[in-house]
Parts: structure tokens; sequence; C-alpha cells
């Protein structure tokens, strides 16, 4: 039986305050009521040292309060090992679960509107899991003497003895979280029912199984969670289809593509893992394959939602859901949701130049995308140990690459996610709250929604600073929604028009409008513009313009007449939102 799916857009805005100037609870805590919209935020790792919590209300030191006034109701937390909660082995029987960690963050997290927690869950275990590095000589024929510890000591199922004891701490989990009164954490406020399987379960270095390792997983989760809440929902772990799909394929077409890939990379580490990943979503095209076989997509009767990672070009995240969408209507799973449970911005907006399936156009044909992402890393001593050891300099200054980078932030971070709600997603998460340092890939640093660089080789507790532009574009974004019931798309002349219909006869619509998808101007360039009419019906609408300038917190808006009830306007680059004025 289907699960339901979280509590509908529908409900009236609550008074949404944030950590400076609102009255705390009793415990000094501030709570938060949410926004019912389908955004959020991710990844919050507990158990990693940069979100640890600062259990009182500052914004440098705790990322909940640094997130409050964004008043969400979605939040991922990521890579909740079993590990971390079971420690050790059962002893005769009798499971020792550490929930203290996990409790408080859940806590933390609900009191600034997070309604629906997602729960990442690894079956990453010291006790408990098979051996990784004879999987993956055996399963992808890697020389892991050649790849040093790159085999070693990464996720993979249970040994055939230790499924019962899986389960058992997954319905514990559940239980812990799920609202029904039953083993539950004391104070909690909400029914958590999203349970995510692994993070890109195809990829080797997050999970070392194949197609049939996953579907058993995928069946002992599905047993664990239906004795627990029967409204528990499982999530596909997150596809990337690295651009394959871009201009439209054909199934041979397709993996022509992926074989061309899988010639190019490195053999011993990135080739077979290559071809595993896309075997994994879609089948092995090879009907002779001893792994891969069946697709992860066709096994819907043991999930909900899908999860699509949005890290690409609008064009790319477009063409990637049609796609997943195709591929799921044809093994009968119509009925699956698909959601973007991960979102960032920094690649598509340096386009940087040797990956070579990101084709976008920020920046024109001069790369200036990349020099922006020079710029704006140069300051950083561990960017040029990791990503520019030649000395590569540019003539761009700090302040014109941040200026740039905080419009076009916020501009693509709005348009991609009422994009993704507009081809009919029913969730879009964030992220990231914060930078990350370049340790964990060099074109993934700035897309936090905070001032909060990490200057690092690894991940270390963070000092969160203002909110970003983004920030507050993405909030508004999200005020818009709310009582949003359906969401249509129009694009004309390369203008797009998405309408927020909020139903009933007395609700007028909103309309967010952009000239181009992903072509952004380089710094010192003026946007592209295009002329365009909208039939509101009312004497005037008013225009609200995204906040994308860092000494800016609120929108601008403004009142134009119409003529006759058209409005004539010039979309540019940069969306708005236009709404009818009612007398």
């Amino acid at each position: 039986m289907k699960r339901s799916s979280p509590a509908g857009w529908v409900s009236i805005l609550a008074m949404v305050v944030g950590c400076n100037g609102c009255p705390p609870s009793d415990d000094g805590r501030v709570t938060v009521e949410p926004m019912d919209v389908p955004l959020g935020a991710m990844y919050f790792c507990p158990y990693w040292a940069m979100h640890k919590l600062a259990n009182t209300c500052n914004t440098r030191s705790d990322a909940p309060c640094a997130y409050a006034s964004l008043g969400l109701p979605i939040i991922k937390l990521e890579d909740l090992r079993w590990q971390n909660i079971e420690a050790r082995a059962p002893v005769n029987g009798v499971h020792s679960y550490d929930w203290s960690v996990l409790d408080d963050a859940v806590l933390r997290w609900e009191q600034v509107g997070a309604q629906h927690l997602q729960f990442h869950l690894t079956p990453y275990s010291s006790w408990a899991m098979q051996d990784s590095r004879s999987i993956a000589e055996d399963l992808f024929g890697l020389d892991c003497d050649a790849a040093g510890k790159g085999c070693d000591d990464l996720p993979t199922n249970p040994k055939p003895e230790h499924w019962a004891d899986w389960s058992s701490y997954v319905t514990a989990l559940c239980e812990r979280y799920d609202g029904d009164g039953i083993d539950e954490l004391e104070g909690l406020s909400y029914a958590h029912l999203d349970f995510e399987l692994l993070n890109e379960g195809q990829n080797w270095a997050f999970y070392m199984g194949s197609s049939e390792d996953f579907e058993q997983l995928l069946q002992h989760t599905r047993s664990a969670l239906d004795a627990c809440n029967p409204d528990a929902r499982i999530i596909h772990y997150g596809l990337t289809f690295n651009g394959i799909a871009h201009g439209g394929v054909d199934d041979a077409e397709y993996w022509d593509r992926v074989g061309d890939k899988v010639a190019s990379l490195e053999p011993v580490l990135y080739g077979p893992g290559f071809l595993h990943a896309h075997a994994m979503m879609l089948g092995s095209p090879d009907p002779s394959a001893t792994v891969d076989v069946e697709p992860t997509l066709a096994m819907c009767d043991l999930f909900e939602v899908v999860d699509l990672h949005c890290n690409m070009s609008i064009e790319h995240m477009i063409e990637e859901h049609d796609l997943l969408r195709q591929k799921l209507d044809s093994y009968g799973c119509e009925s699956v949701e698909i959601i973007c449970g991960d979102t960032t911005s920094g690649p598509s907006l340096y386009s940087p130049s040797e990956l070579e399936w990101w084709d976008s156009s920020y920046g024109g044909e001069d790369s200036s995308g990349e020099a922006i992402h020079l710029a704006l890393s140069d300051q950083y001593a561990t960017y040029d140990l990791l990503c520019n050891a030649d000395g590569v300099s540019t003539d761009l200054d700090l302040d014109q690459a941040t200026a740039w980078y905080d419009h076009y932030h916020a501009a693509f971070l709005v348009k991609k996610a009422a994009t993704a709600l507009g081809l009919g997603m029913t969730g879009f998460l964030a992220g990231l709250l914060e930078d990350w340092p370049a340790a964990s890939g060099c074109y993934w640093m700035h897309q936090g929604l905070t001032e909060s660089p990490v200057e690092a080789l690894g991940l270390v507790a963070v000092d969160y600073g203002e909110p970003k532009p983004v920030y507050h574009s993405y909030r508004l974004l999200a005020e818009k929604l709310v009582g949003t019931q359906s969401i249509g798309r129009e694009i004309i002349d390369d203008v797009t028009v998405l309408t927020f219909d909020r139903g009933g006869a007395d609700a007028s619509p909103i309309r967010l409008v952009w000239y181009l998808d992903d072509y952004m101007p380089a710094p010192g360039q003026a946007e592209l513009t295009r002329d365009f009419t909208l039939e509101v019906g009312t004497a005037a609408v008013q225009i609200t313009q995204l906040v994308t300038a860092a000494d800016q917190d609120t929108p601008a808006t403004e009142t134009q007449p119409t003529q006759g009830g058209v409005y004539h306007g010039v979309a540019g680059q940069t969306p708005v939102f236009i709404e009818p004025v009612v007398e």
C-alpha cells in the first residue's frame, strides 16, 4: 500500500521569527512556526563537527538558529550511520542504542520549523556490514591496491547473520520519531516519516553493492518500516545522470554516451564505477551481464519517492526529470513522486570547462564563470593548494566577483526551485546553509545560503555569518508559494512564466517571470531582455524584485498600471514576481 504524502501545501502563513528580537522559549531556545510549502534545505549531519549544535540562540555557531528565519519545513538529516547509534553488536539479543545526539538534533530542528525531517539511512557498521574491499574487487574488478584505500571501509549490506539487527534498528529509529506515541522521543512535535536509503547508492564510493544487493536492502528496510508505521515512506537514493541525457536521447544513444565516457575515464577507479552507476539505475544494457541487470528504479513496490540530484543547469534538470519520469512510468511506477533532494548552485554558476557535460552558458563564451570562481576562492590558501596549483590568476577583483555571485546565485536558485515545482516535483531542498571547504570539491565551495566560509582541509565547526541574498530570495519564493495548489509552466519566446494558482474565486494567481533559463551575463554586462504581455484582468500589478545585493534583506516592490487588464513588461534574466492588484 502506498504511503500518503506529507501535509499539503495550503495553510495560513504564520508569523516566522528568527533569532534576533524574538522571545526565547523556557529553555532559552527559539520556536518558529513553519510555512507549509514544499521547500527546505540539505544536508545537516548532527555527527559532523561542522554541524555540532551550540544549543543557544546564536546564529554564529548554531545551524538551526542560523536557518530559523527561513521557516521552511523540510530538512534532510544526512549520513545517519547505523554505527553512530548502535556502536556495538547486541549482547544476548539486547540492543544498545544511543539516541542522544540525534534526539537533540530532531528537537532543535523542529523548533525552527522542520515539520518534515528526512532521515538519511546508511547501513555503515563496524561490526555488522560485509567487507567492501572484496566486493570492490569481485563486483567491479577494481584494483584496490592501485586505488589505495579507495576500496576499503565503504558502506555495504549487513552480513546475513545481521539482517535482523538492521531491521530492529530501522524499526526503533522510526518508532522514536514517527509521532504515534509508541517508544517516542519525549517532546516530539511532529511525525517524521520519510527515510532516504543511501546517498547516491549507484556511486560505489557511497555504497558497495549491486542493484540486487540494493533490492535486498530495500526489502528489509521496507519490512522494518512497515512494522513501525504504515505511513512511513522510503526515498530511493539520489540519482545523478551526469548530463548523459543532454539534448534528449533514446536508449541506444544513452548507452553509447555512457560507453564513450567509460572509455575516457581512468580504468582502475572510475571507468567500472561510471558504468555500474548507470546500470544500477536503469538496468544493464548487456543481457549477458552478471550484475545490475535489474534497474533499481523498477523496484517501486518498495519505495514511494525518488530523489533526483539537481546540481547542474536548469536545462539539465528538466531533461533528467523528464527522463526519470518516463522511465518510472514505463516501469509501472506512475504514483512515485520525484523530489530535488540535493541542489547546489556553485558548479553551474562557474561552468567548469573540464566537465564537458555541464554545458552551461553562464558567463558567456569567455569562461568568465571560472574567472569568478578564481576571484572568490583565491583568498583561501587551501584553494590554491588543492585547486589552483598552476597559480592561474584573474583580473576580476573580489568585490566584483562577490557582487556578481550574490546576484546570480539568488536568481539561479529561485529559477531552479520554481522550475522543479513547475515540472511536478513534490519537494525541493536547497543546499547548503554554509559554504564548503575546497577539500570537499573545488567547484562546490560557495553555494552556502549564509556567509560562512570554511577554510580547512577537513570539515570543521562553522562560524555562520550573515544570510546571503540567496537566503532572502529563497525565503521570498516560499512566501509567494504559501497557499499554492498547483503551478503552471509556460515558455513563450524564451520567456518563462510560472503561475502559482492558489485556487478559489478570490485568490489571484502569482506569476514568476524571467527571460532565458541558463544564460547569465558576465560581470559588467547588461542582462538580455525581451518584451512580454500578461493578461491579469486588473488595472495594476505589483512587481516584487528578488533580493540580490548584500546590503539588502527585504525585496523591493512597485506598482505598475496595465492597459485594459493586460500588463506589458520587459523580462530580464533575473526573475520577478507579478501579482494583480485587486481594488
